[in-house]
Order: C-alpha cells, then structure tokens, then sequence
C-alpha cells in the first residue's frame, strides 16, 4: 500500500510543477469563486461543516514496538460498529451484511491540495464527496459516475491535472476486490461486488441518517465530522469477527439505552476467566471496559463513567 501511495504523491508533485504558471495555480477569480463556495449543508447553515482530522489511536499504537502476541491484539475489528437498540433489532448478527457509519479519510494517503501552502486542503471536500459513494457501493456504473464527479470537481477547484491522476487511481486500485482500504463499497462489513443497492440495503442507510441512497451525498457533506486517517481506518474483511467479539457486540447491543457508534475497540486483556475490551463509544468522552466471563451463566460487566 504504501508503494501505491507514493506514487501517488511522485505523480501529484509532478502534476503540480507541470502546471506551475497555467491555470494550476489558482488563478485569483478562481480562488474567489472556490472561497465563496461552501459545501452543500441541508441545515442551511451560514458557515461551512467543519472537519478535521481526530486525535489518533492506532497510528501511535502503530508506532509502539510489538513484543509479544498480545500487542497484535491492539484494534479490534469490533471498531466503526454501531451499537444500540436499533441494532439489536436490525443488525444482531455480525456474520449478515452490515454497513456500518460512515467514515472518511479525506484522499486517503494522498495529498487532500497543496502541501505547505493556504490551499493544503482545497479538494478534500471532492475526496469527502467521493467517499461518501465509495463508502455505499452500488454498480459499476456507480463508481465510473463517483469517479468522474472526483475529477470534475478537482477540475473546478483549478486543478486539472491533479483531478486526472487522482481519478486514474481510484480506477484503478479502489474496485470492490482491491486490498486497500478505500474500496468500492467499503462501509460493508463484506467484500461487497458490483451490483445496484437494493431496498434492504438502502433501508440501512435510512435507519442510519434517515436519508435514502440518492440523498445521502448531499445530507452528508452538510455534516459536521471528524476525518481519520489510514492507520485509523478499519475494513472488517481484514480481520474477521472472533468469538468474544461478536459476544461483546450483542452485549452491547442489550444493554446499551440508545443507538451510539464505536469509534474504536481493542482488546485490554484476557486469561482463562475472562476477556476485557476497552471500547471507546462517540457518545462517552472515556473509554467504556466490556468484561464477559468463561463461567457460563455469568453476567458480563460494564464499566462506564457515562450513562449508558
């Protein structure tokens, strides 16, 4: 992936420097016309939706020594779940298709404008808006119209030859197959093919944000959320469910009041009596501790500062 990701920057560089002095560089009637232009926001409001990057876990945890197998053990596959009530009803089983929240990474490892100048970040809102397709799937047809709308939009930001590597790569590596972590359809927790939503489908996206498939792009980009980055980006097909996970997530399930969303999970600790997650919820500033026992008919624990 990082080979990948590398070319990527070489080649945005050189598209950089190869518009130096032509209509790459944001002329002034341009940047007015860019500046002036805020995301779509269904709440009319008169700022734009803010989204940064959030503090990371897993990219520190990335970066700590692995010393025993324990360490592997670190993020859970439980992370981007959602969990509650709601879920209990509609999503109880980890092995059914399940779309979990949706999350974005901006433009992934690559550049979300221009490095180190006032523009560092002038497209992400196209790799955002991209996203949000990616993250539902659909058709083939779906992605090449995804696709083209990230070049087109890059393109009216003033960067046209950006917008052309970038859509070359997304063609290429993020089909429904490939390894990396922005895939066609990756809010699934499966690896989801190319083939049109169906209603089922699309009622999960309702029961998420009460919006059908057509109008879920708009809705989002009018959204307030925070950004994760690539060591912060979990996709399901890469890990599997274990045991107590899918034990945790029903749990969870049960016990929770309202409907909240697991920003991330990992394992704190196991032993022949019992296994510990920490979990931290969106809803709960400290990480709650889900502890079940091996003793049959023993009742799992649940360790909170908030009211769950």
């Amino acid at each position: 992936m990082k080979a990948i990701h590398l070319k990527l920057i070489l080649l945005v560089s050189i598209a950089l420097v190869a518009g130096c002095g032509t209509s790459e560089i944001l002329p002034e009637k341009v940047r007015a016309v860019a500046q002036a232009s805020a995301p779509l926001d269904v709440q009319s409001s008169s700022t734009p939706a803010s989204r940064k990057y959030q503090e990371s876990l897993s990219c520190k945890l990335m970066e700590q020594p692995l010393t025993n197998s324990y360490e592997l053990e670190k993020v859970s596959a439980l992370t981007g779940f959602a969990v509650g009530p709601g879920s209990a009803v509609h999503a109880n089983d980890l092995s059914k298709p399940i779309l979990r929240p949706f999350s974005s990474d901006g433009c992934s490892s690559s550049p979300d404008g221009v490095p180190l100048t006032e523009n560092s970040s002038v497209w992400v809102d196209c790799c955002i808006r991209h996203d949000t397709a990616y993250w539902m799937g659909g058709s083939k047809e779906d992605k090449k119209k995804a696709d083209e709308e990230l070049k087109s939009c890059i393109t009216g930001k003033g960067y046209p030859n950006i917008a052309k590597v970038y859509k070359s790569f997304v063609r290429e590596f993020g089909g429904p197959n490939s390894t990396q972590t922005y895939r066609w359809s990756y809010g699934w927790n499966y690896k989801r093919n190319f083939s049109v939503l169906s209603e089922e489908e699309n009622e999960q996206i309702k029961r998420l944000y009460g919006v059908d498939k057509n109008q879920f792009p708009d809705f989002m980009m009018g959204q307030s959320f925070s950004l994760q980055r690539v060591c912060d980006t979990f996709d399901p097909i890469f890990f599997g469910s274990k045991k107590e996970e899918i034990e945790t997530y029903h749990f969870l399930n049960a016990r929770l009041k309202k409907q909240d969303v697991i920003t991330w999970a990992r394992l704190k600790n196991f032993n022949q009596i019992s296994y510990s997650y920490e979990i931290k919820l969106q809803s709960c500033e400290e990480p709650v501790v889900v502890t079940l026992f091996e003793e049959k008919g023993k009742v799992p624990d649940l360790k909170s500062s908030c009211d769950l």
